[in-house]
């Protein structure tokens, strides 16, 4: 494996959030190095046989020379630790090819809140749905993937850990056990600790079916999404923006702010809609290459009754909530105007003249 990978991947590796010192400092045996930071476990033969001891990460980082990066450590109290996975049985071979797409897609979905149920800060492989998949709670991703045979889910970490490695190398094996996940290239091998799957929840149930469906093309949804970041700056601390037919409107009264755009096509639906339009950003970006049908459902008639607006392209869907319909929304407020070029630059540079105004 290239020195260049290896610093990648140990640069993910969180060595410095462990207490034990011993961690922080990986461990060369005969040319095979060892790096952990107990939730993910990264073996790789360098090809160099005669190199023994520990490697301080931040000398390698700038020199790539593993020899010249070679500590001692006289003051260790503990053992490296063990990979985790000897004589455990192996419980299902995962089919390799589901890694071969860019999985990396799905970590903007995860729960990043503290308090949140641990389960989805993970990327979901679901072999009942066969969708890889990931949600916190407000947001949601999925692409379908008929080779996922067995259910599991990876960290973020264990993701990005992953990613790096097989941009320059190929997946050979993975192994599913009770409580870890075991990847094997040629001379490496990657163990990470994982969840039980069987705590997440059914994404399917709060996927809304019904409702109208509207299909945005590419330049529809760059229309919409330059729409957005013309108002972006006006809104509150909850993101939220109005759209009403060919309108989009932030009414933020604590900030005194009452500005509207246009676009050149109606995206509503019967109703004036408000959504937190950081997260539609997040959904808008996976289908930008694309295009997108976009379900409106019907059912949420006011604020105490919300749903999910759905986006959907052939094999991928995203969902944001809560999509609150304002069914008795009347507004006899003025508006600003502020005029949609389509173009970040032009946009930011009119609204700079607004603001400062």
């Amino acid at each position: 494996m290239n020195n260049k990978v290896i610093k990648d991947v140990l640069s993910k590796l969180k060595l410095n959030s462990v207490n034990i010192r011993i961690l922080k400092t990986p461990k060369m045996e005969d040319g095979v190095l060892y790096s952990t930071d107990l939730d993910d476990y990264f073996v790789v033969d360098t090809n160099n046989k005669d190199i023994n001891g520990y490697i301080d990460v931040s000398i390698f980082n700038k020199t790539l020379n593993f020899e010249n990066s070679l500590i001692v450590l006289n003051d260790v109290k503990n053992d490296y630790p063990l990979l985790g996975t000897e004589d455990k049985e192996v419980k299902s071979i995962i089919n390799s090819s589901i890694f071969n797409e860019d999985i990396t897609d799905f970590i903007d979905f995860v729960s990043k809140e503290e308090k949140q149920n641990l389960i989805l800060k993970n990327v979901l492989f679901d072999s009942n749905n066969k969708i890889i998949a990931a949600t916190d709670g407000t947001k949601l991703f999925y692409k379908k993937n008929n080779n996922i045979e067995y259910s599991f889910v990876l960290t973020t970490n264990t993701i990005r850990i992953l990613s790096s490695i097989l941009k320059d190398e190929r997946l050979v094996s993975v192994n599913l056990y009770d409580n870890k996940i075991e990847f094997t290239g040629n001379g490496w091998l990657l163990i990470s600790n994982i969840q039980d799957v069987t705590t997440y929840p059914d994404l399917m149930k709060v996927i809304p079916t019904e409702g109208n469906e509207v299909k945005f093309n590419t330049k529809q949804l760059q229309i919409l999404n330059s729409a957005i970041d013309c108002l972006l700056p006006f809104t509150d601390e909850y993101k939220r923006i109005i759209f009403e037919k060919n309108e989009l409107r932030v009414c933020n009264i604590y900030g005194n702010h009452y500005v509207k755009t246009k676009i050149p096509f109606e995206f509503s639906s019967d109703y004036p809609i408000m959504i937190n339009v950081e997260k539609m950003k997040t959904v808008l970006s996976k289908f930008e290459k694309t295009g997108c049908s976009i379900r409106f459902p019907l059912n949420a008639i006011s604020r105490e009754r919300k749903t999910g607006l759905v986006f959907e392209y052939k094999n991928q869907l995203g969902l944001i909530t809560p999509y609150i319909i304002l069914e008795e929304y009347k507004e006899e407020r003025e508006f600003k105007l502020i005029e949609n070029k389509n173009s970040r630059n032009n946009t930011f540079s009119k609204l700079n003249k607004f603001i400062k105004s």
